[in-house]
C-alpha cells in the first residue's frame, strides 16, 4: 500500500526529515517490490544534531572577536540549536551519512520528544561558546589556534556523547 506504513513525528521538529524519508521509502519499496518498509528518522536527526552543534561552535570560533553583547552573539546563544531543517540539509546528511533502515534504528524517547534533549544541548553549547570565548581572551594563557581548536574538538565529543546516550549509538 502506498504510503505504509503511516510515520508520526510526535512532539519532535523533524517533519522535514519525516517528509524526506517518506518519498525516499516509497522509491525504495516500489523498486525492491517491498510491501512494509521505512527509514530511521531517528539516524539523520543524530547527525543533524551533530552537524548543527559543530555549526554553532564554528560560528562562536569565527566571532571571537565579537563582543559578548553584541547582537551577532547574542542571536547564536539565543537558540544554538533546533529540530527545524530543510530540503538542503537531507541532501547533505543523506550524502554524507547515508540512509539505515527504521529496524536498524529506531526512535527513542528523545527523538519521539526533543523538548529536554534540545534544552540539554542548547545549554550545553552556550556553556561551551563561554569556554571557547574565554580561552581566546586569556592573555595570561598563551593558547594557540590549534589548541582552541583541540578544545572545540573535545567538546563536539562531548556533544557526540549525549547524543549517544539520549538517541542511541547509531550503527557504522
Amino acid at each position: 500500500l502506498s504510503g505504509s506504513p503511516i510515520t508520526d513525528q510526535k512532539s519532535s521538529g523533524r517533519c522535514w526529515i519525516f517528509a524526506s524519508t517518506n518519498v525516499f521509502k516509497e522509491f525504495i519499496k516500489s523498486k525492491f517490490k517491498l510491501n512494509n518498509f521505512q527509514f530511521s528518522q531517528n539516524y539523520l536527526f543524530f547527525y543533524d544534531k551533530l552537524e548543527k552543534c559543530n555549526f554553532f561552535l564554528n560560528n562562536i570560533l569565527t566571532s571571537l572577536d565579537e563582543e559578548l553583547d553584541s547582537r551577532l552573539i547574542q542571536f547564536l546563544l539565543q537558540l544554538p540549536i533546533n529540530d527545524g531543517g530543510q530540503f538542503t540539509m537531507i541532501q547533505n546528511l543523506v550524502n554524507k551519512y547515508g540512509l539505515v533502515p527504521h529496524e536498524i534504528y529506531p526512535d527513542s524517547a528523545s527523538s519521539i520528544s526533543t523538548s529536554r534533549l534540545n534544552y540539554l544541548i542548547n545549554n550545553k553549547l552556550r556553556e561551551f561558546a563561554l569556554i571557547l570565548r574565554k580561552l581566546s581572551k586569556d592573555e595570561k594563557n598563551l593558547t594557540t589556534t590549534n589548541s582552541i581548536k583541540l578544545v572545540k574538538e573535545s567538546m563536539l565529543k562531548e556533544i557526540f556523547n549525549i547524543l549517544t546516550l539520549t538517541l542511541g549509538v547509531p550503527p557504522k
